[in-house]
C-alpha cells in the first residue's frame, strides 16, 4: 500500500493482512496440538495397554503432561478459549 492510496484502501490491506497472520498463526497452533495430542495420547494409550496395571499416579501425570503442553501452546500462540 502507498502513503497516497485512499485511508479505505489501507484500512482494508492493513485488515486482510491481520487475518492473514491471524490465520497463519491459528494453523501452525493447529498442526502442532494435533502432533502433540496424537503423540501424548498415543503414549497414554501404549502404557495403558503394555502396563496392564498402569497405576493411577502414572495415568494422572501423563494426563496432567498433556493438559500442561496443551496449556503452553496456547500461550505460544495466544489462543484464548
Amino acid at each position: 500500500v502507498r502513503q497516497k492510496d485512499d485511508l479505505y484502501i489501507q484500512s482494508f490491506v492493513n485488515e486482510v493482512n491481520r487475518l492473514i497472520d491471524q490465520y497463519e498463526r491459528l494453523s501452525r497452533f493447529n498442526d502442532e496440538f494435533y502432533h502433540m495430542v496424537l503423540s501424548e495420547i498415543s503414549d497414554l494409550i501404549y502404557r495403558l495397554e503394555k502396563e496392564k496395571k498402569c497405576d493411577v499416579q502414572t495415568q494422572k501425570e501423563l494426563l496432567l503432561n498433556i493438559h500442561k503442553r496443551l496449556t503452553e501452546l496456547r500461550k505460544i500462540y495466544n489462543i484464548k478459549l
